[in-house]
């Protein structure tokens, strides 16, 4: 790769740019940081959404055992 290919671009392996046959997309530095500031807040909202839903389960759960 030449010294400005490297200098403004960067491989991205988010999942929209890991479906290239190479596992990843070149695309500008700009680009790639974006994708990746989008897949953290998706990991985070992901998380989130799981810790709540495990909790409301356990609730539910253990309300119904304790009923019984």
């Amino acid at each position: 790769m030449s010294s400005t290919i490297k200098q403004n671009f960067e491989e991205c392996y988010c999942t929209e740019c890991i479906k290239n046959y190479n596992g990843y997309t070149l695309v500008s530095k700009i680009i790639a940081q974006r994708h990746s500031k989008k897949a953290a807040l998706k990991d985070a909202i992901r998380s989130e959404l799981g810790n709540a839903c495990s909790t409301d389960i356990y609730k539910c759960i253990s309300s119904v055992t304790e009923e019984n």
